[in-house]
Parts: structure tokens; C-alpha cells; sequence
């Protein structure tokens, strides 16, 4: 019964360390690779739609990140669909149970191995707050979390199976279960299955040999029963993943994600440093944690040097250890180069491309080791003895005394969970009442779609003649932040793509979970199959094949179906991976120019579409000529794409700093500051960050005196305060806050009269967080020109993009 309890306090504590996210309305997701949907409906779908998961990706419209591994994980969200429960209810239950769950299971295991209680205990509450668990948390990634709180679980079934007393069938049935669920983060059934093989051999000798091998055959036999779904297609496409591990390309990704050797002693080991970030902002010196944290290998050493029982049982936690340190570090020293060796000529070594994963073995053997020692000093504390030889007053340190010392170096060593830090790596999301009920209207259309027009995609620098008539769609290139836009806004979507000559924004478009179709000129180049196949290339992005093996490949494609339309010319191909994860968008932003657009709802595929010999199509139907939509400031976006690039500013050229907490940093760098901000990465590429009051300074020449006018494109989200620019003794005052994240935006500033000569920019940040990708000092009259220029031909053009604002 005192298990239940202490399943009890961890869950207090986990509302404890999640009680103002609790306490807030609406959904955990749109950041990072939190990919739960908000619906109770789109929750429900899981059960039986097995091609996409909902998965929110501002560089990719939107991804599908299902793996066959999840079909477990998504079937258990579709029954708390079934149920009732909504995404908001489901994300903020499953932070608390899980983290629960944590420190419960590695509770059990302790009891299992007759560690004691206490020791148990407080192996199970440092085994639930490891940085590895924060930046989980942080990072969405709820199915290895999973995988993660499974991991004790399955010890302690094979401990009960391969015990003397009882049959070992009911027990290597339990653990054959939790290897299947486990799978579903995969190194995770890799390594499950290497700790099930060693604990056989170094467990003690109970049982016989015999019954060993019974309930490793049980459960092998369970694990297969339920997971030959996918694991025979996986061994099907051997040589197929055996290419894919023998490219250096990959290789150099592998080297960028694995973690120092230190990194991994410490358990930070990620390069999404979530946890690093929120502790310099703690209460705690960043130089006492790391004091703190290289505390840990002494716990090896304890238990090599104190512990005379349970011999056994550290030979296996030790071999893990050491096992896990050499896969969880990649490529860095020492051995990194056998790494690097191993990865590029063994069969299925692309599971460990991302290294850091296996950090949470060594988290595993931390813990276990940690149970061992304390219980090890408990005992010899009744027993008289000190930690070398017979004491005749009795150790000196009582258990309570050792359980306290213990707590509080937890409690220090995981800080930013109790500070709040953790909450503030997460957003959580409030809909309005309106997107639930264009969610159930569009569900319920059978055959009428959204449109996206993607017009020319091919980014060109702007000629010094371009007001002479050029297109001014051939200069724009595609807006980062589409996917910002496009999940939120549409359903089923009928892309028309001029241009077919770009690849990865194809890939993007029918990987995306809201195109239905995606329609390619034909006639464009000689034959779309060359480009077709980097759309297979999603899994592994960074092996590329030839255009001859890409041929032999195209047919094998998964996610597209060739379909001809008219004379040819045009082929569609089906995304059966569309998913809706939609909301609806709000009539009165179906307005443009004072142009009503509320028939777009009920615009309807012409099966009769041809393309004309230009780079513009015939309109769809012949009811409505289609214009381009453009909302909010997204002129500003095409028209500043139009003037000379002598006027713009890019600011992160001249960022020094390395921390953000003290200043403007660059964040095209490869530092944990780089990934910690990889949303702004990838919408506006050329960045700079930070989190300080700080001020940054930059020069500016001006070539001639007249008026201008002074924009700023800078990331607008919920983190987001106060910037200023000062400029020939002006200052303007900026608010980027807002309540949702709506990304990179052009931002009007003021105007001013300058003369010819050079002057210093000033930008300072005055509160929370800001990131600047440009900065822009355009004469009034060329603006204006080009704003001119770039309505006039939006307004007659039958193509271009369709954004919508959430």
C-alpha cells in the first residue's frame, strides 16, 4: 500500500512544479515539437488514421511526423478522445502523469531489487527531475518520455519473472508489454532490448538458466506478436536503410547533435538546452550546479568502493553506464572516431543519429546507483558500520540525515523545475470559440476546398530597372512564416505551384498535414520526375541520391498519386497524408480592398483547369476572377523586397555576444543559444536575439538627404517586449508582445529627413525577449513607388499567395 503513496506524493509534486499551467485555459502546443491537436475530434482520428499525426512546424507548413512506432502512443490519445477529453485536458494530463509516472517506476524498481524505501524513493525523485527530463518536456517530445518513465518497469518485470518463487510466464508478459510500449522512441527498444540481455546475465543466479531463457523467449515473443506490423516492413527495406547509413552528409548532422563527454556526465546532454538556459536565470550560480552536477560520478565510485552486496547488480549498472556514455557522446572524444566508423558502415546506424537520446540510460544507471548507495549506507548505518570497516559508536550519520542531504542536493541539482523555469519553455494556447466552429463546418464539406497559390518561388535580386514593369511576384520569395499562417487558417487546400524547379518547398507542400492536392506545370521543365524524388527524402534528409537512381525509386513513393487532368500538361498529385488541423478564419478577415471573399468558401475544383503559356493561370471557375489575398502587413513584405538592398540593415553581422542573458547574440552560430531559438532560425534565417536589456550598435550610411521612412522586421510572440531604435537622436518605441506567436513581421517605425553621411543605429531592448531579423531606411519616394508597383499588380493578378491572420 505505502507504493500508492509514494505514486501520490510524486504526483503533488508534479502539480506543484506544473500549477500555473494547469491553472491557465487552453492547449500546450506551437512551439517545438509539441504535436498534440486541440480538438476532441482530431484526437479521436488517431485511432484508425495511421498516415499523420498533427505536428505544428512553421518551416514545413506542418509536418506528419508519424513513425509506425506511435501507432500505441496515438491510439492511447484516441481513447481520451473517446472519452471526452479535448487537447487541453490531454497535454496538461499527460505533464503531470508522466513526470509521475517517472519516479514511480524507477520507485518500484527499487523496491524490486530490496534497495529500501527510502533509497527507492529518492531514486525515484532524482530519476523524475534530470535536466534530460526538462528538456524533454520543453522540447514536446511526450512518446519518449514514454519510452523514458518504461524503462524501470521493464528491469523490475524481468527481475519477477527470472525470480526463484512463482512462474516467470506472468511477469515476462508484463515486460514484454512494456517493451512494446516502449518502442514507441525507438533507440529506446534498442537499448530496452540490450538491458534485458545484459540484466540476464548479470543478475543473480535465481531461478536457473532455464527459466531465464523461458522468459526471454515470452517475451520476444510478445514484443513480436504486437509489433510485426512494423518491424517487418522495416526488415523488408534493409538495403534501402543500409544506403542511407553510408552517407558523410549524414554523418556531419550526427557530429552537430552529439553532446560532449562532460555534457553527458552532467545529464545535459542535448543541444536543445532548455535546462542550461532557465538555470541562468535561477536563484542558483550556474558554478555551484556544475560543482553540483560533477557530483553524480562519485556515485560510481560509491558504489564500487562501499557496496560489498549486490555485486552483481553494479557490474550490470556499471557495464550500462560506460555502454551508454560511449553511444550517448556520438562522435566526440574519446572513441568518437569508432562512432563515427560504426555509424557509417553498419547496417540501421542511423537510429543513433541523434546520440543524446541515450542520455537517458545513463540518467537510469545514475539513479540506480544513486538507490544502491544510500540503501547501502542505511544498512550499514543499523548494522554499526562506517563506510570501510566496523565503527563502535555506529556510523554517525543517521538515515534521516542521509535521505535530507540527499533531498536537498536534488532539490538544488533541479532547480528550474521548482522555480517555474520549466512553465516558461512552454506556451499554452487559447482558441477562440469561432475556430471550433469553422473546425465542424469544414469537416463536414466533402469536396470543396481552400486555396494556396504559390506564384513564382525562386527568390531573384532585385534589378536597378525593376520599376520599369518587372513582375514584382519574381523578386518575392516564399514568406518563412507561411506555416504560420496555413495550419491556422485552412482545411483541405488545392496548392497551384508554377514553378516546379524547387524541391524542398514541394516536399514541404505535400508533407504539409493541410494540402489536399498539390497541381505541377508539366510542361515546365523536361521532366518533373528529377525533382520529385527529393519528396522520399524526408526521413534522411541529408543523403541525396542521382537523378538515374531517383527514377528507379520515384514509383516507391508513399505519399504522392500521379493523376492527369488536361492534355498532359497538368499533374495532380493526392497528399493521402492530409490531416485536418485547421481552424477556421473569421469573416471579417475575408476582406480585402473592400473586396467581399466569403465565396471562397464555396469555390469548387474545375476538372477542366488548363494553364495558359504565361506564368499566371485561368481563373478556376468562371464566376469569380481570383485575386490575391493579403492581409495585415504582408504588402510590407513584397513591397521591401523591391528596393535596393543598400537600404536594408542586417543587424546580426554585428552581434558579439555568446549569451543572450548579457546581450545581442547571432543566432546563425551553432551554440545552444542557436537551437534553444530554432523557431526564429527558421523563419527569419539571419537573426539576432536576446534576452538582456542590452543595446546594440551598427552603422548606417545614407547616400543622399531626403525624407525616409524606417521599418524593422521583428519576431512578434507572447515572449516578446519592448524595442527601440535611435536614430540621428530619434527614437522610436516598438511592442512586438502579443498574445500568440505570429512571427517575423515588417513593423513601420516612423519617417524622418536625413542628410548625406554616416550615422549609428542604437537598438536596445528594454523587457522580455526580441529577435530582429532586418532593419530597413527606405527613401519615402522609392517606397512608395514600389508600394504602388506592388498593388497595382496584386490586385489584376490571378495568382499569388493567400495568408490569413490568427
Amino acid at each position: 500500500m505505502r507504493r500508492y503513496y509514494i505514486l501520490i506524493f510524486y504526483l503533488l509534486i508534479s502539480i506543484f512544479i506544473f500549477r500555473n499551467i494547469i491553472a491557465q485555459p487552453g492547449f500546450i502546443g506551437y512551439r517545438h515539437d509539441w504535436n498534440i491537436p486541440p480538438f476532441r475530434e482530431q484526437l479521436v482520428k488517431m485511432a484508425y488514421y495511421t498516415d499523420g499525426l498533427s505536428a505544428w512546424n512553421r518551416s514545413q507548413l506542418g509536418s506528419p511526423t508519424f513513425y509506425p512506432t506511435l501507432a500505441f502512443f496515438n491510439l492511447f490519445l484516441a481513447l481520451l478522445g473517446v472519452i471526452g477529453f479535448n487537447g487541453a485536458m490531454v497535454t496538461k494530463l499527460l505533464l503531470v502523469v508522466l513526470l509521475s509516472l517517472i519516479g514511480w517506476s524507477m520507485y518500484y524498481l527499487g523496491i524490486t531489487l530490496k534497495l529500501g524505501r527510502g533509497a527507492s524513493f529518492l531514486a525515484g525523485l532524482f530519476y523524475m527531475l534530470t535536466p534530460f527530463v526538462f528538456n524533454r518536456i520543453a522540447g514536446g517530445n511526450l512518446p519518449e518520455l514514454v519510452s523514458y518513465a518504461l524503462l524501470p518497469l521493464l528491469i523490475a518485470a524481468m527481475e519477477k519473472s527470472m525470480a526463484e518463487e512463482g512462474s516467470p510466464y506472468p511477469f515476462a508478459v508484463l515486460a514484454g508489454l512494456t517493451l512494446s510500449f516502449m518502442s514507441v522512441q525507438f533507440q529506446y527498444l534498442i537499448f530496452g532490448v540490450l538491458l534485458i540481455l545484459l540484466y540476464s546475465l548479470f543478475a543473480p543466479q535465481r531461478g536457473g538458466l532455464g527459466k531465464r531463457v523461458k522468459a526471454l523467449l515470452v517475451v520476444a515473443g510478445v514484443f513480436f506478436l504486437l509489433n510485426s506490423f512494423w518491424i517487418l516492413p522495416i526488415f523488408q527495406k534493409y538495403q534501402q536503410m543500409n544506403r542511407l547509413t553510408k552517407g558523410v552528409e549524414s554523418l556531419r548532422f550526427v557530429e552537430l547533435w552529439s553532446p560532449r563527454f562532460s555534457e553527458v556526465i552532467r545529464l545535459q546532454g542535448n543541444r536543445a538546452a532548455f535546462f542550461e538556459n532557465s538555470l541562468r536565470e535561477s536563484f542558483l550560480p550556474y558554478g555551484v550546479w556544475m560543482g553540483l552536477s560533477f557530483l553524480l560520478p562519485l556515485l560510481v565510485i560509491g558504489c564500487l568502493l562501499s557496496v560489498k552486496a549486490k555485486r552483481r547488480l553494479i557490474l550490470f549498472v556499471v557495464f550500462t553506464f560506460m555502454l551508454a556514455l560511449f553511444f550517448s557522446k556520438g562522435t566526440n572524444p574519446p572513441l568518437g572516431g569508432l562512432y563515427g566508423w560504426m555509424y557509417l558502415n553498419l547496417p540501421f546506424a542511423t537510429i543513433f543519429r541523434e546520440s543524446y537520446r541515450i542520455s537517458a540510460v545513463v540518467a537510469f544507471c545514475y539513479a540506480v546507483m544513486l538507490g544502491i548507495f544510500v540503501g547501502n549506507l542505511s544498512a550499514r548505518r543499523k548494522k554499526g558500520e562506517s563506510l570501510g570497516k566496523p565503527a563502535h559508536a555506529g556510523f554517525p550519520i543517521s538515515p534521516w540525515k542521509i535521505c535530507i542531504i540527499v533531498v536537498l542536493f536534488i532539490i538544488l541539482y533541479s532547480n528550474p523545475f521548482f522555480s517555474g523555469a520549466l512553465e516558461k519553455n512552454l506556451q499554452v494556447n487559447r482558441l477562440h470559440p469561432e475556430y471550433k466552429k469553422n473546425y465542424s463546418q469544414i469537416e463536414k464539406l466533402p469536396g470543396e476546398f481552400r486555396i494556396l497559390y504559390e506564384p513564382l518561388i525562386i527568390p531573384m535580386k532585385p534589378r536597378k530597372n525593376l520599376y520599369s514593369g518587372v513582375d514584382p511576384l519574381i523578386s518575392y520569395p516564399p514568406k518563412p512564416s507561411v506555416g504560420n499562417y496555413i495550419p491556422l487558417a485552412f482545411n483541405k487546400i488545392l496548392a497551384l505551384n508554377l514553378n516546379d524547379d524547387h524541391p524542398f518547398l514541394l516536399q514541404h507542400l505535400l508533407n504539409s498535414l493541410c494540402i489536399k492536392y498539390l497541381i505541377v506545370r508539366k510542361d515546365y521543365t523536361s521532366d518533373f520526375r528529377e525533382f520529385a524524388w527529393y519528396l522520399n527524402q524526408y526521413p534522411d534528409r541529408y543523403k541525396l541520391w542521382d537523378r538515374k537512381k531517383a527514377a528507379k525509386n520515384i514509383k516507391k513513393l508513399s505519399l504522392t498519386e500521379e493523376k492527369k487532368l488536361s492534355s498532359g500538361k497538368i499533374t495532380v498529385f493526392s497528399n493521402k497524408s492530409a490531416y485536418p488541423f485547421i481552424y477556421g478564419v473569421n469573416p471579417e478577415e475575408l476582406y480585402f480592398c473592400g473586396t467581399n471573399l466569403s465565396w471562397l468558401d464555396n469555390l469548387k475544383l474545375n476538372k477542366g483547369l488548363t494553364l495558359s503559356d504565361y506564368q499566371y493561370c485561368h481563373p478556376l471557375t468562371g464566376e469569380s476572377p481570383l485575386n490575391v489575398i493579403l492581409l495585415n502587413n504582408d504588402q510590407l513584405e513584397i513591397a521591401l523586397s523591391l528596393v535596393d538592398s543598400s537600404y536594408k540593415i542586417y543587424p546580426h553581422q554585428f552581434a558579439t555576444e555568446i549569451d543572450a542573458k548579457r546581450g545581442w547574440v547571432n543566432l546563425l552560430q551553432w551554440n545552444s543559444w542557436w537551437w534553444y531559438n530554432w523557431d526564429y532560425t527558421m523563419e527569419g534565417g539571419e537573426t539576432t536575439f536576446t534576452r538582456a536589456k542590452s543595446t546594440l550598435k551598427f552603422p548606417l550610411v545614407i547616400g543622399r538627404e531626403t525624407n525616409y521612412s524606417v521599418f524593422i522586421k521583428a519576431y512578434q510572440g507572447f515572449k516578446s517586449g519592448r524595442i527601440t531604435v535611435e536614430l540621428a537622436g530619434q527614437v522610436f518605441t516598438l511592442n512586438t508582445k502579443s498574445e500568440f506567436s505570429k512571427g517575423f513581421r515588417w513593423f513601420y517605425l516612423g519617417r524622418m529627413s536625413l542628410r548625406k553621411g554616416k550615422y549609428r543605429v542604437l537598438m536596445s531592448n528594454l523587457d522580455g525577449e526580441s529577435a530582429v531579423a532586418r532593419l530597413a531606411v527606405v527613401p519615402t519616394e522609392e517606397l512608395t513607388l514600389a508600394q504602388e508597383l506592388a498593388f497595382n499588380v496584386l490586385r489584376s493578378s490571378r495568382v499569388g499567395y493567400l495568408f490569413t491572420n490568427y
